[in-house]
């Protein structure tokens, strides 16, 4: 028996650190290989389906993303997969940026609704006078560190390129200290050389980073220094970033048609009159953001120009969306749910 605990005694004490010390140090050769190789472009994977791309994305519309979540409930039902293992890619602006990059990471769907939960009562809960205080002084209504911690506490802050590979994932802001603004895109993925996009875009930076970007609504967040720009919130330059993504499509995987593309939007009331909208800067500001994530052209366009089958666009309309993408009221906000489940 001595011998059995000499030996034993000889391995925790010398062989058994050094394994693991090997182990270690294998595992991040590993992981920073990968992450040159994501880096430069190379990917071995191959397309989920070999009928060609599937593409997922996700419009913009704050609080109006829980109607993402509901319809995507649906499909996750109707399929019995979640929603990140159905496509190639996922793409989302704004409040679908968030989503997106959540079913990046694993989260499920109930997680999703309890982050825009927290994020309704912990930033957008706050008087009027104390918003308009606040708008005055900084040109924003909400505190956009308050933002940042709850997308840290929920999110995790990984890198781009630290964030599982697959789907390809990508979220839309705008350039605005461009003339014109341009679209920017925070990517999981890096383009081969041989493939580039034509936009703008970084897999180098921090998510947090990448998600306050996309969701900063002007006069509703400071906008995001990142690189010598400043970026505002994607809807202003691709509120429904479907055209984008067949790009990036396009790029990804060379030759390959695109077999589904489905676009979620986060639900539209009917045009109704409104003499007092637009009025003053701030209201100024609304209008635009209104517009913005409103029935997008964008849709219409594809609709006619693809293939029959391969568009799939799920916009619903009624006024139970007609709400501010900073809507607090728990009755609205449920009714929100309630006609996002009828329709969907």
């Amino acid at each position: 028996m001595g011998g059995l605990e000499s030996a034993r005694a000889e391995w925790e004490g010398r062989a058994a650190p050094l394994l693991r010390a090997a182990v270690r140090e294998r595992a991040l050769a590993s992981t920073a290989a990968e992450r040159t190789l994501r880096r430069l472009g190379a990917d071995p994977r191959r397309l989920l389906d070999p009928r060609g791309v599937r593409v997922l994305c996700l419009d913009g519309g704050g609080i109006r993303g829980l109607v993402l979540v509901e319809l995507l409930r649906e499909l996750e039902a109707a399929t019995g997969r979640r929603a990140r293992d159905l496509f190639d890619i996922v793409c989302g602006t704004s409040t679908g940026g968030l989503v997106a990059v959540a079913l990046l990471l694993g989260k499920s769907l109930d997680d999703v609704q309890a982050a825009y939960m927290a994020l309704s009562n912990a930033v957008f809960r706050k008087g009027w006078f104390s918003a308009a205080q606040q708008l005055t002084y900084t040109g924003a209504k909400y505190d956009s560190r308050v933002l940042e911690e709850l997308l840290r506490d929920e999110y995790g802050d990984p890198h781009l390129l630290d964030t599982p590979p697959s789907p390809r994932t990508f979220v839309v802001s705008t350039v605005s200290s461009l003339v014109p603004c341009q679209p920017f895109l925070w990517r999981n993925y890096a383009h081969p050389l041989s493939s580039p996009s034509r936009y703008r875009g970084t897999c180098d930076a921090p998510s947090v980073t990448a998600l306050l970007a996309t969701s900063a609504a002007p006069s509703y967040f400071d906008e995001v220094s990142y690189g010598g720009a400043r970026h505002i919130d994607g809807a202003l330059a691709a509120n429904n970033p479907s055209a984008i993504a067949i790009h990036e499509a396009s790029r990804l995987f060379p030759g390959a048609p695109l077999h589904c593309l489905v676009s979620l939007a986060t639900g539209s009331s009917p045009p109704r009159a409104s003499p007092g909208a637009g009025v003053g800067l701030p209201g100024v500001l609304r209008a635009l953001i209104d517009s913005a994530i409103g029935p997008a052209p964008v849709a219409d366009c594809l609709e006619d120009l693809l293939p029959g089958g391969v568009y799939h666009r799920f916009a619903p309309q009624g006024a139970a969306f007609d709400v501010a993408i900073d809507q607090t009221d728990r009755a609205k906000v449920e009714g929100l749910r309630a006609a996002a489940l009828a329709y969907a």
